[in-house]
C-alpha cells in the first residue's frame, strides 16, 4: 500500500482485526507524504492494494501496477474504489469490506 504515515496508521489501526478474523493479512509496505512520489515509486514495490490519500474520486489506475487501488478523501470522509462508481462513508467496516474485496480479486 501506498499512503501517508497518518493514513497507514489508520488502515493498521482500524482494518487489521477485521481482516485478520477473514484469514487476511495486512502489512503496509510504502509510505509516501507526496502522491507523485508515489506513483513514480509504486511500480518498485511489491504489494497487493494501493490505497492513495487526498482523493476526491476513485484514482486512475497506475501505469504497469495491476493492484486494485483505493482513495480515500483528504477529510477521511469518503472512500473511494475499487470500482470508478464505488464510493461510500470511510467507516472501518467500509474499510474493511473493500480491502477485502481487493484482496479476493
Amino acid at each position: 500500500m501506498g499512503a501517508s504515515p497518518f493514513l497507514a496508521d489508520l488502515i493498521r489501526r482500524v482494518a487489521e482485526a477485521r481482516l485478520q478474523t477473514a484469514g487476511v493479512r495486512i502489512a503496509v509496505v510504502a509510505e509516501f507524504d507526496d502522491l507523485e512520489a508515489a506513483r513514480w515509486r509504486v511500480g518498485e514495490l511489491v504489494a497487493d492494494i494501493v490505497v492513495l490519500g487526498g482523493a476526491e474520486a476513485a484514482p486512475t489506475p497506475i501505469d504497469g501496477w495491476p493492484a486494485p487501488t483505493l482513495g480515500l478523501s483528504a477529510d477521511l470522509a469518503t472512500i473511494y474504489g475499487p470500482g470508478q462508481d464505488d464510493v461510500a462513508r470511510l467507516t472501518p467496516e467500509n474499510l474493511a469490506i473493500r480491502l477485502l474485496q481487493c484482496s479476493s480479486a
